[in-house]
């Protein structure tokens, strides 16, 4: 039977109210419907879903759903769709496949998703002004000096990366303050967090909406609202943690990632999430619950040394980002997940502007048995070759540490090779 693809949704993303199917978890990974035409019958159409983590023949998916992997992307990006459906998709283009399904099988199309609100981001000029305004209004909390020293960081580098400590949230000193009223014991965190340096979030905004007007579009910038007096207020959102700044190649901060102090997990300072408000068969209606917030997109982050150099390092991460530069004095770029690199191809001719001509990859060693490292790594290669870059590839021993900061924060080194000597090891 013959039949054609007629049509392709927008790629339906995954959320915390959607998860992946595959992997389970609520960002990087989508899914998207392709209407196809057969020449015998009803068009149909059929769900494809997109996890970028998990590559298997056949899985048993988070969601406790049997799928069928069917290819993967230019981007790598992992296509699979569910069991029943791939034996009714084949039965209809008269494929013979051994798996069938039943008569009365139904492709189950995602709910069409409505957006009530809009990600209204300002201008990345903006932007960066009022986050150095509010980097000069914070400070570095000395807990959070002690854990970076911890990590073999002098004081040299603190003080260059930046860093500055985001202060607890309102609601979050609220329920302290009532836990140690009603007698409870704090735990040491808790008392720490009454005796910090810097003033509360709500105190600072206020100073900056003084300062810049509306604060709608800076990511992490928001309306709260007072029940004790009933009026909005300007607050900044997530939880306490090392606040650091995203640098892009113009050397501006346009965005801002934090280390949780609850669980040490790093994550892009948001004021925008798609809560659903109304929920029906066929639709979902979201809309965003932090008045006039929004999100920054990832992307790649710069730090580049006072000289001009053409050399450029890459690696994953903000502290290995530092240490690079600091300890290597080395220009360098920071890749938030490895598959996030692609954001930096738009940069190609501006980094070439700043005379950088050799590129030097340093991503994680675990890279020799993490496949999905492995393969953004040479999907990164292929990109800057194609723009004309010379590659380099940093070397070290896993015994010195999984990363390249560990390395050099532990007085060891790292060696440089060639592309031609790195693919070498590769039987190809």
């Amino acid at each position: 039977m013959s039949h054609s693809i007629i049509a392709s949704s927008n790629p339906i993303k995954v959320s915390k109210h959607n998860l992946c199917p595959i992997c389970g978890k609520h960002d990087w990974c989508f899914s998207s419907v392709s209407s196809y035409s057969f020449s015998e019958g009803p068009n149909e159409d059929f769900v494809f879903v997109c996890c970028r983590r998990v590559i298997e023949s056949q899985i048993q998916g988070e969601d406790g759903g049997f799928y069928i992997y069917d290819r993967t992307s230019s981007k790598g990006v992992h296509i699979y769709e569910d069991v029943m459906q791939r034996a009714h998709r084949y039965e209809r283009m008269g494929i013979d496949d051994k798996v069938k399904s039943p008569t009365d099988y139904k492709v189950k199309v995602p709910k069409k998703k409505t957006i009530l609100c809009e990600n209204n981001v300002k201008e990345v000029d903006l932007i960066d002004k009022v986050y150095r305004a509010l980097f000069d209004a914070l400070v570095l909390e000395d807990y959070h000096k002690d854990y970076l020293r911890s990590e073999k960081w002098d004081e040299q580098l603190i003080e260059a990366s930046m860093f500055r400590s985001l202060p607890p949230s309102g609601y979050d000193v609220y329920k302290i303050i009532q836990k140690k009223k009603s007698g409870t014991t704090l735990s040491d965190f808790e008392e720490m967090s009454l005796s910090l340096k810097n003033r509360s979030r709500k105190q600072i905004a206020q100073e900056l909406f003084l300062k810049f007007g509306d604060l709608e579009g800076i990511p992490g910038f928001y309306l709260n609202h007072s029940n004790f007096n009933n009026s909005n207020y300007w607050d900044f959102s997530g939880k306490q943690g090392i606040l650091m700044p995203m640098f892009n190649v113009e050397g501006k901060i346009f965005g801002l990632r934090i280390k949780l102090d609850d669980g040490g997990t790093y994550k892009w300072i948001s004021s925008y999430y798609e809560k659903p408000i109304k929920e029906s068969e066929t639709e979902i209606v979201y809309d965003n619950p932090m008045k006039k917030g929004s999100k920054t997109s990832a992307s790649v982050s710069y730090r580049f040394t006072d000289y001009q150099s053409p050399f450029l390092f890459v690696t994953e991460g903000e502290k290995k980002q530092n240490v690079v530069l600091i300890k290597k004095g080395i220009p360098c770029a920071n890749v938030p997940g490895v598959e996030s690199f692609r954001t930096m191809l738009s940069d190609l001719d501006a980094l070439k502007e700043r005379g950088i001509r050799y590129i030097i990859i340093g991503y994680d060693a675990d890279k020799s048995s993490n496949t999905l490292v492995l393969r953004a790594e040479l999907n990164l290669i292929q990109a800057l070759l194609e723009g004309g870059f010379e590659i380099f590839i940093a070397e070290w021993s896993e015994v010195y540490g999984k990363g390249v900061d560990d390395v050099l924060l532990s007085g060891n080194d790292i060696t440089y090779e060639s592309l031609e000597q790195y693919l070498d090891k590769f039987d190809c």
